[in-house]
């Protein structure tokens, strides 16, 4: 959810539309509903949608104990050649609460697969209050009809492959 208003601010100007669903299940993951995951689910939904006009879809992967990962998609696409991964730095720190945290522009990596084009960098989060602190990968993609954004919280995970499945869950 962290970077949601900044993928929001690049997407509002795009063109086209498709349809975006979460499904049951992404790269070997059952989506996960709990009061909590609800709460954040729908309010980015009615955000979006009031401030914005777009439709968005959300969901959070593994198990309510050991999230895997979050997903959102978008029901519109973006020009070609767009600079995915800096709108979505921009806003991360920015809308963390009670967290400070980055996007590592400088390890952003690009991959164009068929005519989807993805971005992945590494993300750190880290409490201000101290303590606990989150090291992964975020990847978002393109395919000029949807954009969407994976946000892994375990570093195990393949990043390009979960953003892969993700896509073709989503938008397939």
């Amino acid at each position: 959810m962290v970077v949601v208003g900044a993928i929001t601010a690049t997407v509002i100007a795009t063109s086209g539309k498709a349809h975006v669903a979460m499904p049951a299940s992404i790269a070997g993951q059952s989506q996960f509903h709990n009061s909590q995951t609800q709460v954040l689910v729908k309010g980015m939904q009615d955000t979006l949608k009031k401030q914005s006009g777009v439709d968005a879809v959300g969901g959070f992967y593994g198990t309510p104990t050991q999230p895997e990962f979050f997903v959102v998609a978008f029901d519109k696409g973006l020009p070609a050649n767009s600079d995915l991964m800096s709108g979505a730095a921009s806003g991360f720190g920015k809308s963390l609460i009670g967290s400070s945290g980055y996007i590592d522009q400088s390890s952003v990596t690009k991959h164009d697969v068929g005519s989807v084009h993805y971005e992945c960098a590494p993300y750190s989060v880290q409490s201000t209050s101290g303590g606990s602190s989150l090291s992964a990968d975020i990847c978002m993609w393109n395919d000029g009809k949807t954009v969407g954004m994976v946000m892994l919280f375990d570093k195990s995970l393949d990043s390009l492959s979960t953003a892969e499945s993700a896509h073709g869950a989503t938008t397939g």
